[in-house]
């Protein structure tokens, strides 16, 4: 799987990295128009990071600039049927990322009737990685990496829902997940790579098991919304081999 980019979503979820334009419920063949919803312009948790996004007139993300121990900024150039990003250029088809091709290594990824993310391939790589879906809900994902060797690790992700949000999606969720060349683009648009959804995890837990041992870990989210509908806090607690850590983030949406 993917490993994250970005010191602080390590840090919030301990070691939960993982290599990975969607439509709701009442929307299932992901045509759902989003141009009418506000952004998502920051997010940012006390003593942490803070990190905004800035948009053109289209609504699409061209710049990110974040402030922690560290601090970064990356750009974004769009074109008809590309993104051009830092490591990669990103080829999209009918508003779906199909192929990333970075300096270093090649992705391809695939979806189902419904526009949703189930599967990706890395160049040279033997890894399988699947996504299930449940309606507008990703419910599970599953990682098996060297797989027929005495290496063989899989990698089990479980997902539990209890709320939706009227407007919006849960950024830090999707960042988490490791989708992509730029954590930051996921975070504004998880419609490319068919992730987003109004529904809001509740719950998840990632087990790691090899020849070796067996390894879990849980998330819980909490969630607070503003008037018009959009999470305007997040309370993540992380609980890894007996032990918890706590993080709050703001999210600023215009």
């Amino acid at each position: 799987m993917k490993t994250f980019k970005f010191w602080w979503l390590a840090l919030v979820t301990i070691v939960m990295s993982a290599s990975f334009t969607s439509c709701s419920k009442e929307n299932p063949e992901g045509n759902e128009d989003f141009s009418n919803e506000k952004k998502l312009v920051k997010l940012a948790s006390a003593g942490l990071v803070s990190v905004t996004f800035t948009y053109d007139e289209k609504g699409r993300m061209v710049k990110a600039d974040e402030v922690s121990n560290y601090s970064d900024s990356e750009s974004f150039m769009w074109g008809d049927d590309a993104i051009k990003c830092e490591n990669a250029t990103i080829v999209l088809e009918n508003g779906l990322v199909q192929r990333e091709n970075l300096k270093w290594t090649k992705y391809v990824y695939f979806y189902n009737q419904s526009n949703r993310l189930i599967e990706y391939e890395r160049e040279g790589s033997t890894d399988e990685i699947s996504f299930i879906w449940d309606g507008d809900k990703l419910v599970s994902i599953t990682e098996i990496e060297n797989p027929n060797s005495d290496y063989t690790s899989t990698t089990d992700i479980t997902i539990t829902y209890e709320k939706s949000c009227k407007r919006g999606y849960n950024p830090y969720f999707i960042g988490s997940l490791g989708i992509g060349a730029s954590t930051y683009l996921s975070f504004g648009h998880p419609e490319l790579w068919g992730l987003r959804t109004k529904q809001l995890p509740k719950t998840v837990t990632r087990t790691r098991t090899s020849r070796y041992d067996t390894i879990s870990e849980t998330t819980n989210f909490s969630y607070e919304f503003d008037k018009d509908g959009y999470i305007s806090k997040m309370i993540i607690e992380e609980t890894y081999e007996g032990e918890s850590s706590r993080a709050t983030f703001t999210l600023t949406w215009e």
